[in-house]
């Protein structure tokens, strides 16, 4: 019997990187551009109380799209619910996925956030007042719009991908 070593550098995984978005991606300006506009536009408009109230919305919006997303992490089938966790890569923020997530599951969780985030907001048109609205609304939409815009490039490369989030960039790999 042979005795083999195994290098540092082995794996068991068989993964092509197919694209990694990093913070040159022109995405990343135009959002980051369309973010100070929405900030500048609520102080303006609001003063103190429109940033605070942008604030409390992102904040609110972020365990919104948590709580939805963790039944959906652990109630379908072929999910690993240990691999979300909480993160901070900007653009996206949030619960998000911690290792290789399949395309198909984070694009799952993506439509169902903005399916139920549009009729919470929809059903909250009636109670609250217009600026909280309005940046519940926005805070809505500018989080998932980065994950939406990422999930899709890589669903048109290759349907059966894998995505990976770093701090620094979101790599898609094929198997």
């Amino acid at each position: 019997m042979s005795k083999h070593t195994l290098s540092e550098d082995s794996t068991i995984y068989h993964y092509t990187l197919l694209y990694r978005f990093t913070r040159k991606h022109p995405f990343f300006w135009v959002y980051s551009a369309c973010l100070l506009l929405w900030a500048f536009a609520d102080a303006v408009y609001s003063g103190w109380e429109g940033l605070l109230q942008l604030a409390a919305s992102v904040a609110i919006v972020t365990a919104v799209h948590a709580i939805i997303v963790l039944p959906l992490t652990r109630l379908s089938r072929g999910s690993v619910p240990r691999i979300w966790k909480w993160a901070f890569a900007y653009p996206l923020a949030g619960y998000l996925p911690a290792g290789l997530v399949p395309i198909k599951q984070w694009d799952r969780a993506n439509h169902h956030r903005l399916l139920i985030g549009f009729v919470l907001v929809a059903l909250l048109y009636v109670w609250l007042p217009l600026p909280w609205l309005a940046n519940a609304a926005a805070a809505h939409y500018f989080l998932l719009l980065p994950q939406l815009v990422y999930v899709g490039k890589c669903l048109r490369l290759h349907a059966g991908g894998m995505l990976k989030v770093t701090e620094r960039d979101i790599s898609f790999y094929k198997n």
